[in-house]
């Protein structure tokens, strides 16, 4: 009877290991923040993706947006002149090294700014202000 006295505590033990093993690569709400800045009354539109860096570098590609297999994305339309300097969202993604992809659109014209991002659970601030059109 006493071998049986330690079993629910082996269990227990057991699936923290395998909790704490597991729990970065279950997704949950990352914060994503796109500056803007000064740039953000010509913005019209912002459209973000993201890929999984290492995914896509044992496919042999670059882990650009050619080879790419895009997880999430988002678009955020404003009427001209009304976008925020800061863009947020909350994408559901695990922790881990990404590719953001991050399309701006103005009156101008557009640009893409690619960003390469490690999510740990905290607030990711991408500052892509200087990239866009003027």
């Amino acid at each position: 009877m006493r071998k049986n006295r330690y079993a629910p505590f082996a269990i227990v033990g057991i699936g923290l290991l395998l909790f704490s093993l597991f729990a970065k690569k279950i997704p949950h709400e990352q914060t994503v923040r796109i500056v803007l800045g000064d740039a953000a009354p010509r913005v019209t539109e912002v459209h973000v993706r993201y890929a999984e860096r290492a995914a896509n570098a044992q496919k042999g590609g670059p882990g650009d947006g050619a080879t790419a297999e895009w997880l999430r994305d988002a678009t955020f339309q404003f009427a001209r002149g009304s976008a925020p300097r800061i863009v947020s969202h909350l994408p559901s993604l695990a922790d881990g090294d990404y590719l953001v992809e991050i399309d701006v659109q103005t009156a101008e014209k557009p640009a893409t700014i690619d960003r390469r991002v490690t999510f740990s659970g905290g607030t990711t601030s991408l500052d892509v202000s200087q990239a866009i059109p003027k």
